[in-house]
């Protein structure tokens, strides 16, 4: 059973379960109800609801429950699975007994099941109940609905290529969410890489379009979150870097792969005003190519850079001085401490940074869509650590997080090294995070605002 707290954190998402239970009691036919999150596997926390009906003998449709949901909750609060009972089981002191309560079903799905129709299907079909731990599952349920997340998508796409002998880019679940759709896919799918480095996460919307191409070894799931946060009004793609052939990618520079990313983009957008984000290594990109879109006459209206490292930054100390600061660091610990500092020491001073930030990779790093992947990564960060700007005529907004120390004897900059090359304005903002949670699912919110706050800070 997992937690009882009246807040958990699934995957990123910070969660009132409180909030839950009290939607979940003004919808029609339920007259008490109880949220917590429930383990079923290393890694695989899900909510999950019992209801007490109002009519035990006429309990509500699932699928209705869910509607009445999603119409005030994020679907990252919405319930995987539900159960309903009589009345709650309680112990003596007259609590409820969470260790009673009976192992909820997946779904009610009966009404709208649809059930596989050829071979392909019925493969698909028992790949999506082992790692979703589900069963049955229809070929039009959608993998998010069911409680799919990075880890489980990055397992379902490992199994697949084991089964079908195909690879399947990351960017497949959020392009093909049911297996109906992946079925499709994959008979269509080649051996070539994509046509395009553009993922669609939400194509229509009423907003102009904001491109965002993300740091280092992310998962392209974290957008969703990031998408609903930002609400149906907003169109939002990403420019994947991972998405190009990592053989072609050997022979091209930094220039190359942003202007195979500039012709996509300009296949979605041909003219402007445009709107651009990066986070840490895709910031440089978006850098350049509000460049590139201002060098041929159009307006970038947004360039927001998240936790994007500017050159020469952080500026640093001479190495007597460091030398010096690290020792006076030392004096202050105890034998014990001073050893985990030593060995601390050496492995980030002298140490240079490795390529292991794709740690979400997970199950996929041995298959070979995976090995792609961290091939092309490698030289994607490469070319972009290579890569020298130039000034910059417009504005931009700077969006530091505030929880990441500098290493002892490095200078902190306000601008991370961006003043000198723009000639317009700074907008600085923050978010109270870590560099690496700035895209997680639980700061969606914040960065939606701000998103939203400097839609017009780039011109």
């Amino acid at each position: 059973m997992g937690r009882v707290d009246h807040q958990v954190k699934l995957r990123g998402f910070r969660i009132e379960l409180d909030e839950i239970q009290c939607a979940l009691n003004d919808c029609p036919g339920v007259r008490e109800s109880l949220v917590l999150a429930r383990s079923y596997a290393s890694n695989d926390d899900r909510l999950v609801a019992y209801l007490v009906p109002t009519d035990p003998a006429v309990p509500p449709v699932i699928a209705d429950l869910r509607t009445e949901l999603e119409k005030k909750l994020p679907r990252y609060m919405i319930p995987t699975a539900f159960a309903f009972i009589d009345s709650f089981p309680l112990t003596a002191n007259g609590k409820i007994d969470r260790a009673a309560l009976p192992e909820p079903q997946a779904a009610d799905r009966e009404a709208a099941y649809a059930a596989p129709r050829d071979d392909a299907e019925r493969r698909m079909v028992d790949i999506w109940e082992e790692v979703l731990s589900i069963s049955p599952i229809g070929i039009d349920d959608d993998f998010f609905d069911l409680g799919g997340h990075s880890l489980m998508a990055l397992k379902l796409l490992a199994s697949v290529e084991r089964q079908f002998h195909q690879p399947l880019r990351l960017a497949s679940i959020i392009e093909a969410p049911t297996v109906r759709q992946l079925t499709q896919l994959l008979a269509r799918t080649t051996d070539a890489p994509p046509a395009t480095c553009v993922v669609p996460i939400r194509a229509d919307g009423d907003e102009l379009p904001l491109f965002f191409v993300s740091g280092y070894g992310s998962s392209l799931l974290v957008f969703n979150a990031l998408s609903r946060a930002l609400g149906p009004s907003q169109p939002l793609y990403v420019l994947d870097p991972m998405a190009f052939d990592p053989v072609a990618l050997e022979h091209w520079s930094f220039g190359d792969m942003a202007q195979r990313m500039l012709d996509d983009l300009r296949r979605v957008q041909s003219n402007g005003p445009y709107r651009l984000a990066g986070h840490s290594m895709g910031g440089v990109f978006v850098y350049e190519l509000a460049q590139r879109l201002r060098a041929a006459g159009e307006r970038v209206e947004q360039l927001v850079l998240l936790d994007t490292v500017g050159p020469g930054f952080p500026g640093r100390h001479p190495w007597p001085v460091r030398l010096q600061l690290y020792l006076k660091r030392a004096a202050t610990l105890g034998p014990s401490g001073i050893a985990r500092y030593v060995r601390w020491f050496g492995t980030t001073i002298f140490k240079r940074s490795g390529h292991d930030l794709l740690e979400n990779l997970g199950t996929l790093a041995e298959t070979r869509i995976g090995k792609a992947q961290k091939r092309s990564a490698a030289i994607v960060y490469d070319a972009s650590e290579a890569y020298e700007p130039v000034i910059y005529p417009g504005s931009l907004t700077l969006v530091r997080s505030t929880q990441d120390k500098l290493k002892i004897g490095e200078i902190d900059d306000l601008y991370m090294g961006w003043r000198p090359l723009v000639r317009g304005e700074i907008h600085c903002e923050s978010m109270d995070c870590i560099h690496k949670e700035m895209l997680d699912a639980d700061h969606a919110d914040v960065l939606a605002a701000l998103l939203i706050k400097t839609r017009v800070q780039g011109a």
